[in-house]
């Protein structure tokens, strides 16, 4: 895995991986931080998005990191969105370790009203020198 930037001591811990990864979604109306993805994310990283259907079956959407970001680049250029880490669970074994992290999104850091909650699966890599995000599962429910 190579990165083109120094990006050693920004990713040498788990927590700043991920509230890299978390800043990477977040912002007011514009987009992915693609730049940040692409420094968080291993190059052939996978993720896949989960969900349930109306009659309770299971469904999953697998994507590349361009494919990602193609996918939701137009929600995210005209919503502000911020998903906030609410609790983690880590499990090592080197020279990975698996996270869950449990969220929510909000239009605005500081409301109080929630859009979507979830958990987020991370399955990270370290090569060594800094930590990547090698696969990424989640689910999401709209908030009631």
């Amino acid at each position: 895995m190579n990165d083109t930037q120094d990006t050693t001591n920004e990713f040498a811990t788990l927590e700043n991986l991920m509230a890299a990864m978390y800043r990477s979604v977040s912002g007011p109306e514009r987009g992915l931080d693609n730049e940040l993805q692409r420094l968080v994310f291993a190059p052939d990283a996978r993720l896949t998005r989960t969900g349930k259907n109306d009659d309770g079956s299971v469904w999953r959407q697998d994507m590349n990191l361009d494919e990602y970001e193609a996918d939701t680049r137009e929600f995210l250029a005209a919503t502000d969105f911020y998903e906030i880490e609410t609790a983690q669970q880590v499990m090592y074994s080197a020279p990975f370790a698996y996270l869950l992290s449990e969220y929510v999104a909000k239009a605005n850091p500081a409301a109080d009203e929630v859009i979507l909650e979830g958990v987020n699966s991370v399955q990270c890599l370290f090569d060594g020198a800094r930590w990547w995000v090698t696969q990424l599962t989640w689910n999401h429910r709209v908030s009631r």
